[in-house]
């Protein structure tokens, strides 16, 4: 692909380099030599062990995608992103999120309400010109940030991750965007300030946001001359925690939100979640297979939790307790869990 020839990595990350890639359907796979039929290696958008080296793979099929597919230097930043992932894999990353830990985010109302407030803060510190008011608005946000550690505890590392695996392969791939068209990474970067600053359900979508989240962070954190580089397999702690260290904030903080707004959007995606649950087991009379197995693979942006059932959209892969034998499984799935264990599932 010529277009991702013209790409600079050095200026990316520093020691980052381009990794081999393949673009693939659900029937064929097509690498830099050849072309093969697909198979269950290949899932989703990520980079993966292949022959002995890491490539960066891309579903061009998959949901949301397909403007990045008609528009090649949205595919290039998209591969780019997929690349850093196989840079990351490589380099040893310790701190890729715990997505089954994340299942179990809690919906509570003034960690969300708390949220907003801070992406709305972010977006307007992204896109403010002077300097010292990004630095106050930067300010604002890490204080809001770490009232929300005081409420949420352990469980917001999960974010934390989040914003440093995807977030700066997001970043990265936004800088080569740039590269190749500035006019559309301004574009993408205002897109993800809208978002930030529209309250939907996407808010209260903690790994969906926080690929908007994390890039947007870093690019006011450069901005700032805050510096976040760092060599990936020497570093245990997250890039806000990197960043933040950096940054002099209030104690404490006190803020207004529109708390019935929060209320109406937890609810709707309950309601949600509990629709499409139902739905499944209403479509058909579903096997049960029970048993005890543990989750050895999934797609963590098509699967949710509601009580002790896990909705997994697309596939899963299950592992027999005391076996090494994984088995793939379709989606739709539903599992029933009983603590971190999965003792039946249902497709």
């Amino acid at each position: 692909m010529r277009r991702l020839e013209t790409i600079d990595f050095s200026i990316l990350w520093e020691g980052f380099k381009p990794y081999p890639f393949a673009l693939y359907t659900s029937t064929e796979v097509c690498l830099e030599d050849k072309v093969i039929p697909w198979d269950t290696r290949f899932m989703g958008c990520t980079a993966i062990s292949y022959e002995g080296s890491y490539l960066a793979i891309w579903n061009v099929e998959m949901d949301g995608v397909e403007e990045n597919v008609a528009n090649r230097d949205q595919l290039v930043m998209g591969i780019v992103h997929e690349m850093f992932h196989a840079f990351q894999q490589e380099n040893n990353e310790k701190r890729f999120p715990m997505d089954l830990v994340g299942l179990n985010y809690p919906d509570d109302e003034r960690n969300y309400g708390l949220k907003y407030v801070e992406n709305q803060i972010l977006a307007r510190a992204c896109r403010e010109e002077s300097k010292q008011v990004k630095q106050e608005l930067f300010s604002q946000f890490y204080s809001i940030r770490k009232e929300r550690e005081r409420i949420l505890g352990d469980i917001i590392t999960y974010e934390y991750r989040l914003e440093t695996v995807e977030g700066i392969a997001e970043y990265v791939g936004l800088l080569a965007l740039k590269q190749l068209d500035k006019d559309q990474y301004e574009e993408r970067l205002e897109d993800y300030c809208k978002k930030l600053e529209t309250y939907n359900a996407l808010q209260q979508d903690i790994r969906r946001i926080s690929y908007f989240c994390g890039p947007v962070i870093l690019t006011i954190a450069k901005a700032c001359d805050l510096s976040f580089w760092h060599v990936l397999k020497d570093e245990g702690r997250p890039v806000f925690q990197i960043i933040g260290d950096k940054v002099q904030s209030e104690e404490s903080v006190s803020v207004g939100y529109d708390e019935m707004l929060i209320q109406e959007v937890v609810k709707e995606n309950r309601l949600a979640k509990s629709y499409q649950i139902d739905a499944f087991f209403k479509e058909k009379a579903r096997e049960a297979i029970e048993g005890r197995y543990a989750i050895s693979g999934y797609d963590p942006m098509n699967m949710f939790k509601l009580g002790n059932q896990v909705y997994c959209k697309n596939f899963i892969c299950v592992t027999p307790l005391g076996k090494e034998e994984s088995m793939m499984l379709m989606g739709p799935i539903v599992l029933e869990m009983d603590q971190d264990e999965v003792k039946k599932i249902y497709k």
